[in-house]
């Protein structure tokens, strides 16, 4: 297959690869027999996990603003939970790739994600017999004619699959949200957002470092009524207090709505306890969303 293939050609000794040197076979002092240098393609399975994650997510980007939408209209505040930002897949197209620029159009699809993954695949390190790593790309041109063309197949595959689903489902799930006028702000750490004061045209803009650290200054937004939903991931699972408590000026009852579980069911506990706390003069709800495939209801199983 195309990935044995890129083994296979990133696994030929004795030549040069991508730049760097493969060196077949080196005498060490103290070793008896060389000791050859090796080459790793990285941890493809969990690759594969990570996007099929992200894919789950972003399929449920349209469920989870009518979700919302149909608890605000009800009266109801929302916190909208999730496990994957995107964060460090944006940042990386920004600040590693190039893809991505400050105030450009920020229109990204799914597409684009599953077309750096596969990139991925072209990526190799390798570990010299000293223990000194070091690695690069293959360029596409220098894989035999019928790669090239399964990994443009593969592009074109995407193309047609992947292309209505949003690439950053967090920035979609707000801008749907604010697109109907209520109030969205997010407790996370992620470095860059969709920049939504047009929900219909998304710019990339850069959080200042005082923005993503405000985290008491949104919850007391929420807590007073100035903000309709709160989305949170792992950055807002402590220290904070989101509940319909008689201290606060909103009372009305919080819905937490769980877009992406996470993993650890610890961390997800906490986070669905922000809103479940002494005090309180309404028992806040919860949702979970799941898609109907194996995929995602085995793990939540």
């Amino acid at each position: 297959g195309f990935i044995s293939g890129i083994v296979d050609a990133a696994g030929q000794g004795g030549g040069s690869l991508g730049g760097v040197t493969i060196n077949p076979g080196v005498r060490v002092p103290g070793q008896r027999r060389p000791v050859t240098a090796s080459v790793n393609t990285g941890n493809f399975a969990s690759t594969v996990h990570n996007a099929v994650r992200a894919l789950l997510f972003s399929m449920k980007a349209d469920t989870t603003v009518a979700e919302a939408l149909d608890e605000l209209k009800k009266g109801n505040k929302v916190t909208l939970s999730l496990a994957n930002t995107m964060g460090s897949f944006v940042e990386d197209q920004v600040e590693e790739v190039g893809a991505l620029k400050i105030d450009d159009p920020f229109e990204m699809t799914f597409s684009d994600v599953l077309k750096r993954y596969l990139r991925r695949t072209l990526q190799f390190t390798i570990v010299q017999p000293n223990g000194i790593k070091d690695g690069g790309e293959i360029s596409l041109e220098e894989l035999p004619p019928e790669m090239q063309e399964q990994y443009r197949a593969l592009e074109r595959r995407i193309d047609q699959s992947y292309s209505n689903l949003p690439g950053s489902p967090i920035d979609y799930i707000k801008a749907g949200l604010m697109a109907e006028g209520y109030t969205v702000d997010e407790l996370t750490g992620r470095k860059y957002v969709a920049d939504l004061e047009d929900p219909e045209n998304p710019i990339l803009r850069k959080r200042s470092s005082n923005e993503i650290k405000a985290k008491q200054q949104i919850v007391g937004k929420f807590n007073r009524g100035a903000l309709d939903v709160v989305i949170l991931n792992q950055s807002g699972s402590t220290g904070i207090s989101m509940h319909a408590n008689k201290e606060f000026a909103d009372t009305r009852q919080r819905v937490n709505i769980i877009a992406q579980p996470e993993l650890e069911i610890n961390t997800e506990v906490q986070k669905m306890g922000r809103i479940n706390r002494k005090g309180q003069v309404v028992l806040p709800r919860y949702k979970t969303l799941l898609l109907d495939i194996p995929a995602e209801i085995r793990p939540t199983t």
